[in-house]
C-alpha cells in the first residue's frame, strides 16, 4: 500500500514538472521565520525552618546546566539566584554585579538555547517586570549544617 502511494505521487509529480515556469524577478519574496523558546521558572518562597537550619556552603560549579533541569528557584542572597534542580541539587547563579536579585522575586525567564543549557558567561535571566542581567558563574550548592 505504501509503495503504491509512494508510485502515484512520483508520478503525479512527473507531470507537473512540465508545468513549472520561472517566476519572473519582480515577484520574489523572502520569508524569515524565527523560532524562540522561552521557559518560565517558577519561583519557591522562602520556608523560614528551612533556610535558618541549614548554611550553603558554595564550590565551583559547572560551566552550563541543562535547563530541562531546572525545576524551581529561591533568593536567599544579593546579586544570585539559587536554582533548584530535578535531583535536589542546588546551583547559584551569581548574577552581574549591577543585577539586584529582588527583581526576581516575581518569577524570571530563560531563553532556551540550541544546545538546551543555560551557560554562564553566555546567557541572560530576565525578570517578570522586563529587567535582564547576564550570569557570571555558577556555584555547586551543598548543605552544611548551621554553626
Amino acid at each position: 500500500m505504501i509503495l503504491l502511494s509512494a508510485a502515484l505521487f512520483l508520478l503525479s509529480a512527473a507531470d507537473g514538472a512540465e508545468q513549472l515556469r520561472p517566476i519572473p524577478a519582480g515577484n520574489v519574496a523572502q520569508v524569515v521565520v524565527h523560532q524562540r523558546t522561552i521557559i518560565r521558572i517558577p519561583v519557591r518562597l522562602r520556608q523560614p525552618s528551612a533556610t535558618t537550619a541549614v548554611d550553603w556552603e558554595e564550590r565551583r560549579g559547572p560551566d552550563c546546566i541543562p535547563t530541562a533541569q531546572i525545576v524551581g528557584a529561591t533568593f536567599l542572597g544579593q546579586n544570585s539566584v539559587d536554582l533548584i534542580l530535578k535531583n535536589n541539587r542546588r546551583i547559584r547563579a551569581r548574577l552581574e554585579n549591577k543585577c539586584p536579585a529582588l527583581d526576581y522575586y516575581y518569577g524570571f525567564y530563560l531563553t532556551r538555547s540550541s544546545d538546551g543549557k543555560i551557560c554562564a558567561d553566555r546567557d541572560l535571566i530576565r525578570s517578570r517586570v522586563g529587567g535582564q542581567c547576564e550570569i557570571e558563574a555558577f556555584r555547586t550548592l551543598t548543605a552544611a549544617p548551621k554553626r
